[in-house]
This record gives structure tokens, sequence and C-alpha cells, in this order.
């Protein structure tokens, strides 16, 4: 996914990052634009916030599953 800078016009590739959880059936979806260590737990964070707390439990999909 690419978007255009308004400030400068260069095009900038964004990485989603996007979670749910199960039984609510609620989703966060984050746009970054690195795939770091930081930005990952970044959305982590924002996501734990957007939906209230942590579960007790939570997996993960690898990149390359996703690609």
């Amino acid at each position: 996914m690419n978007y255009m800078d308004p400030d400068t016009g260069e095009r900038v590739t964004a990485y989603l990052f996007a979670a749910t959880m199960p039984y609510s059936q609620m989703i966060y979806v984050e746009a970054v634009t690195s795939m770091n260590e930081k930005a990952w737990l970044s959305c982590h964070v924002d996501m734990f916030q957007f939906f209230g707390g942590t579960p007790v439990k939570i997996g993960t999909m690898s990149r390359k599953s996703t690609s």
C-alpha cells in the first residue's frame, strides 16, 4: 500500500498492522511506514489501548505467512 506525502509529494510505502478479538469480532488496523521492532511494539500498545485491555493469550502470524 502506498500514499503520497502531502508535504514532499513523495510516494511512501505503508504497511498495515491488523488484529482481531475473536469473540467480540473487534478489529484494529494501523498503518505504519516501517516493519521494525519499534513500530511493531508501538502498534501492539495502541491496539491494547483501543481494545481497552489485553487478552489472556495472544497469537501472532509471521510476515511470511501473510505476504
